[in-house]
Order: structure tokens, then sequence, then C-alpha cells
């Protein structure tokens, strides 16, 4: 017995902006530190004009780099314009992977519903679910983890 898993992931277009800045926050530790700093801290004060002043102080705190700057306010505009935003949460897990001892040997679905005795488990979506490939069976549309009797594998 175990769980039935949904088996989807997130692809997107090279163009597409969640895949755009979400590659470049993962590339770029200071401009993903600021990336964060402004969701949490000004998130109430999203505006282009605000975004802009943010990110000027950082230059000129010589932090960054204008050129880079210009980048990340460009990915930053358009993102704020796209209407699912926790779409960009989910890309940058599901690139980052799960953090812990077993993360050489994951996979990972998304926007996932799961299925524990032929019933659902709870009543929404899981955004992002990762799994021990060990104990994974594959089919066209459902990955199935067998319920470990000694723990060590729970779907996290």
């Amino acid at each position: 017995m175990g769980y039935k898993i949904e088996k989807r992931k997130i692809n997107y277009q090279a163009d597409h902006i969640i895949r755009k800045l979400g590659d470049f926050l993962l590339k770029n530790e200071k401009f993903f530190n600021l990336f964060i700093k402004i969701i949490i801290d000004e998130k109430h004060n999203l505006t282009k004009a605000h975004l802009k002043i943010l990110v000027d102080r950082f230059v000129i705190g010589k932090v960054i780099k204008d050129e880079d700057a210009n980048v990340f306010l460009e990915l930053c505009f358009n993102f704020l314009s796209y209407n699912n935003k926790g779409s960009l949460l989910e890309y940058v897990s599901q690139k980052l992977g799960p953090f812990g001892l077993e993360a050489k040997n994951y996979d990972c679905s998304c926007r996932t519903i799961f299925v524990y005795n032929e019933n659902q488990v709870g009543n929404a979506n899981f955004d992002l679910v990762f799994f021990n490939k060990e104990f994974a069976e594959y089919s066209d549309n459902y990955v199935y983890v067998k319920k470990d009797e000694d723990k060590r594998c729970n779907v996290k």
C-alpha cells in the first residue's frame, strides 16, 4: 500500500517570464536575496518606481552592477504583470530540489493530487511534492510511492 501521485512537472519555454526570472535568480545569489527581501518586506509597495529606488540603493552601495540591475528590474517589471506569481516559487523549488540527505535520489511532481487507498488526501492540490525514486513505480499518468513500514520513505 502507498501513495498515488499524479505525474506532472513544470516546464516553461525559454522566453517565459517564470523561467527567465527563476534562472536569473538561481544564478545570481545577490539578486535572489534581494528579490526575497523585496517580496517579503515590500509586498504592499511593488510599484516600478519603488522597485527602482530599492535596486538603485544596491547599485550605489556597489553590491550589484548597474547593467545587472537593469536586467533584474526588467525581469521584475515583467513578473509584476504576471498573474500566477506562485509559479515562480514552484519553479525555483523544483530546480533546487529537496533539502536533506536523500536529495541525490529524488524526483518531483507539481500541482499534485495525493491518493491513498484510492481516496484523495485533502481537498486541494499540493504545489510541489518530492519523493525518493527507490520507492516509486511510474506509469503513464501516475507515480506510485510505496509506503515503507520502517518510515524511511515519507512523502514530504
